[in-house]
């Protein structure tokens, strides 16, 4: 029985994946993935910075499955499926950014190639999660970004230590600002932004999210 979980655990697809987290699904803060077949490890999500990478199990389909756990009266633990993520197969540093789902399953996700051929440093990438077009200036650098689209922009070209940043948002045939700022060039930082809609306030919002580059895969448990 040992040998035949070891051989099914070498003929698994293995893949490395990095998770940021736009907004909780209620009550999975915490997700389970699959380090090996038949073997969960708990991840605590973040919505503040990118976690991981993680090691998972790559389906034959090329998914990876989000688990939640249950545990039923006799002690027996279950992992049913709360998120399926197909991973393109020319991504090779997937970056899973999770959103929640009306339905079934509770998470869904988009797919980020993280590789620094991908997302070099000195760049940007925009992910616009509201409905509304956006479009921005970033230092001299025009940006457009079509609603629920990844937009990838490089202003590093730019000579100034400080970029001047004015985001807009298209609403009937108006646009609004909804971000005026300065950022300091850094080309060395490579950094995600998040545009969306305040569900509390109805305001657009973006925050900004550095990624780290890192060959370690995370052991959280």
């Amino acid at each position: 029985m040992i040998f035949g979980a070891s051989l099914l655990a070498q003929q698994a697809s293995m893949i490395n994946v990095s998770i940021f987290t736009f907004k909780y699904a209620d009550g999975h803060q915490t997700i389970f993935l699959e380090k090996s077949p038949g073997e969960f490890k708990s991840v605590t999500l973040s919505s503040a910075n990118v976690i991981g990478p993680f090691k998972a199990v790559l389906g034959k389909e090329g998914a990876v499955f989000l688990h939640e756990k249950e545990t039923s009266a006799d002690g027996t633990e279950t992992y049913p499926v709360i998120g399926e993520i197909k991973i393109p197969s020319e991504v090779k540093n997937p970056l899973l950014i999770l959103a929640p789902r009306s339905g079934e399953p509770s998470y869904g996700a988009l797919v980020i190639d993280s590789s620094l051929v991908k997302f070099p440093s000195g760049s940007y990438k925009l992910i616009n999660f509201s409905r509304s077009d956006i479009r921005a200036l970033i230092g001299k650098t025009p940006v457009t970004a079509p609603p629920l689209k990844v937009t990838s922009f490089d202003p590093s070209s730019d000579s100034d230590d400080v970029l001047n940043v004015h985001f807009q948002y298209k609403i009937a045939e108006s646009w609004r600002t909804f971000g005026r700022t300065s950022w300091v060039n850094e080309p060395d930082k490579r950094s995600l932004l998040v545009a969306y809609l305040d569900s509390k306030t109805q305001r657009m919002k973006i925050k900004g999210i550095p990624l780290r580059s890192t060959r370690t895969v995370n052991k959280q448990n």
